[in-house]
């Protein structure tokens, strides 16, 4: 029932998930912001495979925000995980590849408050680097495939797969781009124009315009004439 209210109040606006780069049809990310909602991290051991999967998971949201720093990435994962068990600094320690403890998150905020700058956290971690998931995440709201995605970032499938199932932010794009197709195909833009507007190759522009046509056609509407690339 909560997922369904909060399907609810994304769908109405209420929520800001709505103005995100992500399918929430495909993805899990309705799912896990649901249980991160009720998640305690500090009742488990810091080792158990629960607070492991939740320390990945809210890393992983850092593949929303591709040009975020460390502190408006906390201030925007803090506000969408909507969780008054986990705090700022929670959030701050986890995404900086710590351990939660109250001496590092004290030391960490001092340090902030005053103006100073933190030091390179990721040498402290074997977890995926935030820098390099903002990268994947950048990858994939590009439309680039998960293999390319890994490849470009230097990381494993299973990493860029993860991210992907997370968010569904290729899955988003390529959504975005066959919306696209059908209204170009309405309007008879050409496999030129289209091609040049969305930074595709005129093959790839071809078969996304026959895509749309194709809906049109299962929508019953006229179709305009056949799109051709010198037109």
């Amino acid at each position: 029932m909560e997922r369904i209210d909060r399907f609810y109040k994304i769908i109405t606006g209420q929520l800001a998930l709505r103005a995100l780069p992500v399918d929430l049809e495909e993805s899990e990310l309705l799912a896990v912001l649901e249980e991160l909602e009720c998640f305690d991290l500090h009742t488990f051991e810091k080792a158990s495979s629960n607070v492991q999967r939740m320390r990945a998971h809210i890393r992983y949201l850092a593949a929303l925000w591709p040009e975020s720093n460390m502190l408006d990435l906390t201030n925007r994962i803090h506000t969408l995980i909507n969780n008054s068990r986990i705090d700022f600094s929670d959030i701050m320690t986890i995404l900086r590849g710590e351990r939660l403890s109250e001496t590092v998150q004290l030391s960490d905020l001092r340090t902030v408050l005053v103006g100073g700058q933190l030091y390179n956290s990721q040498s402290k971690t074997n977890e995926v680097p935030v820098p390099t998931i903002q990268g994947i995440g950048r990858c994939l709201r590009d439309g680039m495939s998960l293999t390319e995605a890994a490849r470009v970032m230097h990381v494993s499938i299973d990493t860029v797969r993860a991210i992907e199932n997370l968010l569904g932010l290729r899955s988003a794009h390529q959504k975005k781009m066959e919306d696209r197709a059908v209204d170009a195909a309405r309007d008879a833009v050409s496999v030129r124009v289209f091609a040049s507007a969305n930074g595709i190759s005129k093959s790839k522009a071809q078969l996304m315009l026959r895509m749309g046509h194709s809906v049109l056609a299962e929508l019953g509407e006229v179709q305009q004439p056949s799109t051709t690339e010198g037109d």
